[in-house]
């Protein structure tokens, strides 16, 4: 699926930075109708691209169907297709790469809408996760436009418990010397991301997931692995 490109230009940013040059990514599927009253809105979760969070959810046949619905995926600052440390020239990329935050990517894709897709009414916005967070964004920021939400395993605000878990993972990344405070190249910090990833895999799977052994059909042999 192909990604496309929103030029933001030089986007001011709630925090107080400017991003310049910014660039939201995004895909759509399905055609607007005739009363521009069909969109749907998914925004993408922490490490999705639009083809990954349009492929999981949705679909001919699906409740957000293509073939019903307009549906516009646009990617969250950060995450490799948008703006993000990974492809922002110096001297904001990497590790100098500005704070963003829900209200942010919520401005951009409300610019990304009106201005380049025509959107006046939105039907409904949808996701999981960090997607979630966006869709409550979407209303608080927009309830004139928005006409429902359906937020998936996702809160307004984050909770405290939640913020432990988040900086846990932050600490198994950073703490890694390869990370070279976010400016790695040759040498990323790969023993950081395996000690994220065995961090959140008792956090996105469930017990029986783990009891039932359900992780083989990812080619596991053991939780170890």
């Amino acid at each position: 699926m192909e990604h496309k490109i929103f030029e933001l230009g030089d986007f001011t940013l709630q925090k107080g930075s400017v991003l310049p040059s910014a660039k939201l990514g995004y895909v759509t599927l399905g055609e607007l109708n005739e009363a521009k009253d069909n969109v749907v809105v998914c925004p993408t979760w922490f490490t999705a691209t639009p083809s990954d969070t349009a492929s999981w959810l949705t679909g001919k046949g699906r409740a957000l169907d293509p073939e019903k619905y307009f549906i516009v995926v646009p990617n969250h600052f950060g995450a490799a297709v948008s703006s993000s440390p990974s492809n922002t020239p110096a001297p904001f990329g990497r590790g100098l790469f500005p704070r963003v935050t829900a209200y942010d990517n919520v401005v951009a894709q409300h610019r990304l809408l009106t201005e380049e897709l025509g959107v006046e009414k939105i039907r409904l916005v949808t996701s999981w996760s960090l997607g979630a967070c966006q869709t409550y964004a979407w209303a608080a920021l927009h309830p004139e436009m928005v006409r429902a939400i359906a937020p998936i395993s996702g809160s307004a605000r984050t909770a405290e418990y939640n913020k432990v878990f988040l900086h846990s993972l932050i600490r198994a990344v950073t703490s890694d010397s390869d990370w070279n405070d976010g400016f790695y190249a040759d040498k990323p910090p790969v023993k950081g991301m395996k000690t994220f990833a065995a961090i959140y895999a008792g956090w996105g799977f469930s017990e029986p997931f783990y009891r039932e052994e359900l992780y083989r059909s990812f080619g596991a042999s053991d939780t170890e692995q």
